[in-house]
């Protein structure tokens, strides 16, 4: 070995290879991708294997400076989520609030009033009662003899029979109100919400 100060340092000189031995063998890209290859089917048979046992497994890789870990373990439990929905009702489109027809007197069973305007028609025919008579229909709150009661007139009439429809307004909105209906005739009610 030679030392030669130059403007870049020293030089080294490599002796001879020794005699009788043959020279070194570079080693080849295939054998090292075989190599690489073989690690890869190592671990996917590992990982099948794993996979075989039946339990779930997680893999994180993080790469960090240096060589490359990959842990593999087992998963946690799912957590169990419970899901639960209120029923939401939906009010009421504008439309028919009740409708009713009969012969002769009723009271109609209670409902609640849900607008302060109502529209209320109605239609009685008394021919096969033989002659006119009264027809008189209220909606009214059940409480009439506390004073907090309602009393909405809808008709009130003398005839053979005819129809009309009228506007009402109810005081108590969202309180419990029946039809009372007085007559012999036939008849029927509706009334509708706007």
């Amino acid at each position: 070995m030679t030392d030669q100060p130059t403007a870049q340092g020293p030089t080294f000189t490599l002796p001879p290879p020794p005699v009788g031995l043959p020279p070194p063998r570079k080693r080849g890209g295939l054998k090292i991708a075989g190599m690489i290859g073989g690690g890869l089917v190592l671990l996917l048979a590992g990982v099948g294997i794993g996979s075989s046992a039946g339990g779930k497994t997680v893999t994180n890789t993080v790469t960090v400076p240096g060589p490359t870990v990959t842990v593999t373990a087992p998963a946690a439990a799912a957590p169990s989520v419970s899901v639960s929905a209120k029923a939401v009702t939906k009010p009421k489109p504008a439309g028919v609030v009740l409708s009713v027809s009969g012969t002769g007197m009723k009271n109609t069973a209670p409902f609640t009033i849900a607008s302060g305007i109502l529209t209320a028609s109605y239609t009685y025919n008394c021919s096969s009662y033989g002659s006119s008579d009264n027809f008189i229909v209220d909606l009214q709150t059940p409480n009439q003899s506390n004073g907090n009661g309602d009393d909405q007139q809808i008709a009130n009439v003398i005839g053979n029979g005819g129809s009309a429809t009228t506007n009402i307004y109810p005081q108590n909105v969202g309180s419990q109100y029946y039809l009372a209906v007085q007559t012999d005739c036939n008849w029927s009610v509706t009334i509708k919400s706007p």
